[in-house]
């Protein structure tokens, strides 16, 4: 890291899960499990109370704080929040660059991912998991056209480190595409519970963070929105009254996704 950024000190690391919701099943069929060789078998039905759809939090406060709002750090889909932490060729991310320069920064989990962990009772989440794939992320992120995918030859000056490409792969999480609302839902319960902060989001991210933006105009102070996608419909009548930056990468043009 540049020296100009300063040391990195820290006055307190917490964490914490905040919303869902809970879950009663009943009329659920018993079955036969074994955890390891040193435990008997046993059975479970499964009819029991549950709490899902909860996202995690952890909030670093660094020693010397220099702004007014907590930076809350929302990844993108099928991504966690580690993705903020190291960059795949393992350079230190935004999270340490953001408290060095004395932000308090909370860096989420949202529901289904990471440490929010994801629901594994049958029936409560309505459509199967999707998985992102190398090839896919080739695409997308544009690190060079779909053609040239199998030679691995990325676009020209392109900044993406290709040799680490595994190690991105390696971030990639489950996602359900049905639960969009539940990912606003919980976002909401963040900032509600945070207080004034500025939203960062990225992809998936930033469209939640603009619609939650737009429902709490005095929660949220300002949006960081990079390559967001599902933006709210703004109107007559309503509008975002915080300031927004909008980030989009290189070679936009060239791929029509």
């Amino acid at each position: 890291m540049p020296e100009a950024f300063g040391e990195l000190r820290l006055a307190s690391i917490k964490s914490k899960y905040v919303g869902g919701r809970r879950v009663t099943l009943r009329n659920n069929e018993a079955r036969t499990v074994t955890l390891s060789s040193a435990l008997p078998a046993y059975q479970i039905d499964g009819n029991d109370t549950y709490h899902v759809e909860q996202a995690y939090l952890q909030d670093f406060v660094p020693a010397l704080q220099r702004y007014n709002y907590p930076l809350v750090l929302i990844h993108g889909g099928g991504f966690t929040g580690s993705c903020w932490e190291t960059t795949p060729d393992g350079r230190s991310g935004w999270l340490s660059n953001f408290l060095q320069r004395g932000a308090r920064v909370v860096v989420l989990d949202n529901v289904e991912r990471g440490r929010a962990s994801w629901c594994s009772l049958q029936a409560v989440w309505p459509d199967a998991p999707i998985l992102r794939g190398e090839r896919e992320m080739w695409e997308i992120f544009r690190i060079g056209r779909l053609a040239q995918y199998e030679e691995r030859i990325p676009f020209a000056g392109t900044r993406f480190p290709v040799g680490s490409l595994d190690a991105m792969l390696c971030q990639s999480v489950p996602r359900w595409p049905a639960n969009s609302d539940l990912a606003v839902q919980t976002l909401v319960d963040v900032v509600r519970d945070i207080g004034p902060c500025v939203l960062i989001g990225h992809s998936q991210g930033g469209g939640l963070a603009a619609r939650v933006a737009l429902a709490y105009p005095a929660i949220v102070r300002g949006l960081v929105l990079i390559e967001p996608h599902g933006l709210p419909t703004i109107g007559r009548g309503r509008s975002i009254h915080s300031p927004v930056l909008i980030v989009i990468g290189d070679y936009i043009s060239a791929v029509p996704m």
